[in-house]
Order: C-alpha cells, then sequence, then structure tokens
C-alpha cells in the first residue's frame, strides 16, 4: 500500500473542513435554524446535501463501489482540480501527463502553478511507461492518464495502467470519460485498493448529462475524504442531486449501442473520401481524422453549420480533426455532402480579402524578395470550374493590391483536382521548376499562408513557413511582417567557465515554450515568470559548481541571459527601447528599463530571509546587475512586501513584463529609437 500521508500537502493535512449544524443532526426534519436560509417553503429555500448522501447510494449500487469511495464533483474538472489543490505544493511540485490528453489538466496546474511535464504518445498514441516514469522527480506528485484518450480516441490495457499504479509512489488519475463506448473494461474495481488510483468518470457523455456538471471520482476512502474535506461545501446543487437520481432510472444501453455502430459506419465513409488520409482507431464516441488540409475543411464544415473540433496544432494531430459520432441524421450531414466541398473563386460572395493581408503585402513589398502567387484552382479550365468564371475576380484582385503598390513577380495557378495527386499541387512543387534551380536564396525565402498544406510546401522547398490563423488574420499578417522584416529574434549562448557550464536559446517572439534548468529550483521557477510574462521562448541549461555555492550559477546565467537578450534585439530597429510596470500583487514592484546600451542598476529591495527556496536572497541583485551589464541596459528596480516568496516573484514578473514593453516591435514603421541614430 502506498504511503499517501507523505503525498498530501501540510496545510491540507492539517485543514479543519467547514462543517454544517446539520451534520451532527440524525433525526427527522425538524426546525432549521442553523444556516441563515429563507424559511419560506418554495422546494429550493433549503441548501442541498452537502455529502450528497442518496446520490452517492445510488450512483454505489450502479458502480458496485462502496459510497465511501465515491467523490462527486462540478464535472470531472473539480476532481482534477482537487488533484492539484490535495498533493500540490505551488510553485514546487510537478506532474506528468500524457501528450496529445485532455487539455484541462494543463489548465488545472496552470491555475494552481504547478509545472506539467508532458509526455509524448508513441506511435497511433501508444502508452510508454517507462517514458513517464522517466520523467518523473522527487517532485512529482501524479501522473494524468486518459483511457480511452482525448483526442486521439485509443484505449490503454488494464496491465499497462497498473503497471504505471504499482512502479509510481504518487498519485495515478486514470480519466474515464469515454469508457461506456470501449472495449477495455474499467479500472473502477481497482480504484478502492490499489491506494493510488484515482478512476474518474463522468455522466456528460453515455449518460446524456452535459448539463447538469456532474463528475464522479473513486478511490480510496482516505484518498476521497480529502477531496471532500478540501472541496467547496456545496458543489452539486439540488436541481442536479434530483434530476440525475431520475435519469439514472432511464437506461441508455440502445444508445450506447448506436453510437458505437454509427463509430464503425462514420470511420468507413469517411475514410473513403479523397481528403481523408487516415482515420485512428477509436474507442470513445469520436472520431480523430487526419485530412489534407485541416483549416480549410473545418472552415467548409463550419460555413455548413457543422461544428467539429480542429486539433491540428495539438502536438501528434497535425492535419486532424476530432469529430464526435452524432445521431444517424447528423452523421449523414457530416458525409453527405463531403468535407472537401469546393472552394473555387467563382462569384463575387466568394471574393473578399483576409483582414490585414493588404497591409502585410504592402510592408513586404520593396525589401527585395520577389513577390509570387501560388494558388490550387481545383478544376480550373473544365466544365466545372470555367476560366470566365474565375478570371474577372482574379484580375480585380491583382488591380486592387496594385492599386495599394503590391505587384506579383509571378503567378503560379495549379489546375488539378485533389484527386489527381499532381506534383504540380501545393503543397507539391512541380509548379515552382524555376525557382528550384539553383538560383534563389530557398532558404531566405517565406511561404505565407492559411492552411497546413502551405507549411509544407515552405518544407518541400526548404523554406520558412508561417501560418496565418484564420481566427485572427490581421494580427498573424503583422507577426508575419514582423518576422520577415525584423528577422527571427532569437539568440543562442553557450558560456563555459571553469564553473559552470550554460547553454541558452531565447525567442523574443515565441510562443511560450520553456525549458529551464539551472539546478536550483526557485531559480527556475523565477526564470519562468520571463516566459509566462514576457511572451518569450526560453531554454536554459546549466550545470554549475553548487557544491561549492550558488554564487557562481546566478551570476554566469544572468550575464549568459543578459548576452542573449542583446544578440536578439539585433540592431533594435522598431523596438520600444523603455518598459516600465507596475504589478500589484502580495507585493509590489516597479520596474524600469531602458534598451539604450548604457549599463546602470538601481537596486532598492529588501529581504527579511537569507534564503528564498534554494536561493540566496543577496544574490538577486547579483543577478540583475550581471543581466543588465551583459544585456547594456539600464534597470531600476524597486519592490516592497511582506513574504520573501512574492518580494521575489512580483520583481521578476515585473521584469518580464516590462521586457515584453520595451521590446516590442512596430515594424511598420521600423526606425531606431534614437536621436541619436545609434544604440
Amino acid at each position: 500500500m502506498k504511503d499517501i500521508e507523505k503525498l498530501v500537502r501540510k496545510n491540507i493535512a492539517a485543514l479543519c473542513p467547514y462543517s454544517t449544524a446539520r451534520d451532527d443532526y440524525q433525526g427527522p426534519l425538524g426546525v432549521f435554524l442553523d444556516a441563515n436560509e429563507s424559511p419560506y417553503e418554495n422546494g429550493w429555500n433549503r441548501y442541498p446535501d452537502p455529502h450528497q448522501k442518496a446520490l452517492k447510494a445510488r450512483i454505489s449500487e450502479i458502480k458496485g463501489i462502496d459510497a465511501d469511495n465515491i467523490f462527486l464533483g462540478n464535472g470531472s474538472d473539480e476532481a482534477i482540480d482537487l488533484v492539484f489543490r490535495v498533493f500540490c505544493e505551488p510553485g514546487k511540485d510537478n506532474v506528468v501527463a500524457i501528450s496529445p490528453s485532455y487539455g484541462m489538466y494543463e489548465v488545472a496546474a496552470a491555475i494552481n502553478d504547478i509545472e506539467v511535464r508532458k509526455v509524448q504518445l508513441g506511435e497511433d498514441f501508444g502508452l510508454d511507461a517507462d517514458a513517464l516514469l522517466d520523467a518523473c522527480d522527487g517532485r512529482t506528485k501524479a501522473i494524468f492518464l486518459c483511457s480511452p484518450n482525448n483526442p486521439s480516441g485509443n484505449a490503454f490495457s488494464n496491465a499497462e495502467v497498473l503497471e504505471i499504479t504499482r512502479r509510481f509512489d504518487g498519485i495515478v488519475v486514470l480519466d474515464e470519460a469515454y469508457i461506456d463506448f470501449c472495449s477495455v473494461p474499467s479500472l473502477i474495481g481497482k480504484a478502492a485498493t490499489e491506494g493510488n488510483l484515482i478512476v474518474l468518470q463522468t455522466l456528460s457523455k453515455a449518460r446524456g448529462m452535459a448539463a447538469l456538471r456532474l463528475g464522479m471520482a473513486f478511490s480510496t476512502k482516505r484518498i476521497i475524504g480529502l477531496m471532500s474535506m478540501v472541496k467547496y461545501p456545496y458543489n452539486i446543487n439540488k436541481a442536479t442531486q434530483e434530476t440525475v437520481m431520475e435519469m439514472l432510472g432511464s437506461p441508455v444501453d440502445a444508445q450506447v449501442a448506436e453510437i458505437k455502430a454509427q463509430r464503425v459506419l462514420v470511420a468507413g465513409k469517411l475514410a473513403a473520401l479523397p481528403a481523408v488520409r487516415k482515420v485512428y482507431p477509436s474507442e470513445a464516441n469520436f472520431l480523430l481524422v487526419k485530412v489534407d488540409d485541416a483549416d480549410a475543411a473545418y472552415s467548409r464544415l463550419i460555413d455548413g453549420g457543422i461544428i467539429v473540433r480542429n486539433r491540428s496544432r495539438v502536438p501528434g494531430c497535425s492535419g486532424c480533426l476530432r469529430i464526435t459520432i452524432g445521431t444517424p441524421e447528423e452523421n449523414v450531414k457530416l458525409i453527405e455532402p463531403p468535407i472537401e466541398q469546393n472552394e473555387q473563386v467563382d462569384s463575387l460572395d466568394k471574393f473578399r480579402f483576409v483582414p490585414g493581408a493588404i497591409s502585410g503585402l504592402k510592408a513586404l513589398s520593396g525589401l527585395g524578395f520577389e513577390l509570387v502567387l501560388a494558388s490550387n484552382q481545383d478544376g480550373l479550365g473544365t466544365a466545372s470550374f470555367p476560366e470566365e468564371d474565375f478570371l474577372p475576380y482574379h484580375r480585380l484582385m491583382l488591380e486592387t493590391l496594385e492599386a495599394e503598390g503590391v505587384v506579383f513577380d509571378d503567378q503560379l495557378i495549379d489546375r488539378h483536382f485533389p484527386a489527381d495527386n499532381s506534383p504540380f499541387r501545393k503543397p507539391g512543387t512541380g509548379m515552382f521548376g524555376k525557382y528550384l534551380a539553383g538560383d534563389y536564396d530557398l532558404a531566405g525565402s517565406y511561404v505565407i499562408g492559411d492552411r497546413e498544406t502551405d507549411l509544407k510546401l515552405a518544407e518541400n522547398l526548404g523554406a520558412k513557413g508561417l501560418l496565418i490563423d484564420r481566427s485572427d488574420p490581421a494580427a498573424s499578417w503583422m507577426k508575419a511582417v514582423e518576422r520577415i522584416r525584423g528577422g527571427e529574434r532569437c539568440a543562442t549562448v553557450v558560456r563555459k567557465t571553469a564553473e559552470t557550464d550554460i547553454s541558452i536559446r531565447l525567442d523574443l517572439d515565441g510562443k511560450g515554450d520553456a525549458c529551464i534548468d539551472t539546478g536550483l529550483k526557485f531559480l527556475d521557477h523565477m526564470l519562468a515568470q520571463l516566459v509566462h510574462h514576457g511572451g518569450m521562448s526560453l531554454d536554459i541549461r546549466c550545470k554549475g559548481d553548487l557544491e561549492v555555492d550558488e554564487h557562481h550559477t546566478i551570476e554566469d546565467v544572468g550575464i549568459a541571459l543578459g548576452t542573449a537578450l542583446k544578440q536578439a534585439l539585433g540592431d533594435k530597429r522598431g523596438i520600444g527601447r523603455y518598459g516600465f510596470a507596475l504589478p500589484m500583487d502580495e507585493s509590489r514592484a516597479i520596474v524600469l528599463l531602458d534598451f539604450g546600451g548604457r549599463s546602470e542598476l538601481v537596486w532598492d529591495v529588501q529581504f527579511t530571509r537569507e534564503y528564498v527556496g534554494d536561493v540566496p536572497t543577496e544574490m538577486f541583485k547579483h543577478f540583475f546587475k550581471s543581466l543588465s551589464d551583459a544585456a547594456d541596459c539600464n534597470l531600476y528596480i524597486e519592490a516592497h512586501g511582506e513574504n520573501n516568496h512574492h518580494i521575489a516573484e512580483s520583481v521578476f514578473k515585473a521584469f518580464a513584463r516590462t521586457v515584453r514593453q520595451a521590446a516590442a516591435r512596430n515594424v511598420f514603421t521600423y526606425e531606431l529609437p534614437s536621436s541619436k541614430g545609434l544604440l
């Protein structure tokens, strides 16, 4: 049996939970003057049963598990959140989760300030127990598994899950939201005996009660007791409790059977479509479908009033849509007409400019690039798409752009249908012949488009690909222009001394990716604030002589990070140069920044402890002094508060926001922010 008490947060173990006077009253209905409710009976004037005793008794009968092993929450999301709140110390502990999987694990972790270590599933989304366990360390409190998994749809064997449960000393959370559609039996029978297993289920899927928001967790009596102790007192309202009790009497076996049968039928129909590359096997009530162009297929379905999930930007799901199995009538609408309806520009109602496209192309003109228009126009010149239906609108587009100063140097239009599998059709490179002859710097060229196939075309050409987000095209075009006019604001710094070995990769315009390991956990936590609040991506690896003390590691990381900032800013054209931040939390911090090429630090921060975590508080000043000297920037930092952790955190958060402000670029003006002409 696992020692759960070692995993529980100390403040939770010592918590005296909220209780009501009715917990002490066991008799028949009496005169209730304890809860300050309205005394006038209307059916809703009394608080609901905080322990959901009647509902748990009914679920106990259905599931075959004791009521003391059942937790009921406001959806499974409440139970997920409680795992973090009961077991994980904010800012210190971490959890491991499979990827891709249900996004709420990561959201709940972020809310609770817990690191999530994602382990990519293998080929066809297979589970690698060794990889999961290798990602764990002494601060790993939980592993999250989802089976059948969302969005992949596959299920893991019970043997695989139990192997992880028995090899891992922390909590294993097994999310069985889709278990009713699955051929693999539930592990609910092991929840009460494994010691560290929490099985999650829901009434939102097969039972059809999504609007009622009731999720279930099954585990040992101790774990369920801890979750019940931390939850809000009346987390399940009376209407939900009564309605669920009533609906549990209605069988859903026939509906589940129909969904499983429709799953097979829809999978076969989809697999036969030319635009579909693969339909992944599913044990859930949905299918993960890989298509030629997920963005285009998604948009066509939306235009047709059919809503699915575009998962193409989820790691491991490139080009994929997740499609829920509906009623037979809904499934027919999905397949008939097929998802590859034409996008022929053959009428005025189809002709429109994407927001940001004209200004973006105008900003890119005159930079020394050749502008090449490349387009697939399915069946152009055939009876299904006569040229006379296309050319008027094509000419209108060219004339509109020319009036704005945008002229294409070349136009490449492929006329094949997708079913032709022509090498000339994007993302094939057949129509790019002259650009492949060696006379063009393709590595220094860009493909800009709003489809995954455009990124594939860039890869096939050996060029850089920039994807326009259809949900916010204007912002995407601005970012594309910024990237091309200003170049990538990235830097890689490797610094080796007798005391430290440091490598840093910084992307000022990154997507928030972070991998930070300095050997000092609190310093890692502080540096992570630069990513979360600075809008950058940051990879820092440091091996230092921590057996001596922390000085060299902290100093040299500051020097290397300052050097990376200076290199990534380049000639500083278009940046704001100055930054100011005054965030208010438990502590107050003021940070002023000037990337003006001079180095000075003014430090007014008082700590009352020698250490915060594993970092000496005296070294924070030294860190920022080293950084400002290496980055050639002026820094003014002032912070006050009572909690030393929060003081340090407020400084790093404010610094991150200040860097974000000072480094922000306006590439449409692209001026040097100095009257001297030099920074």
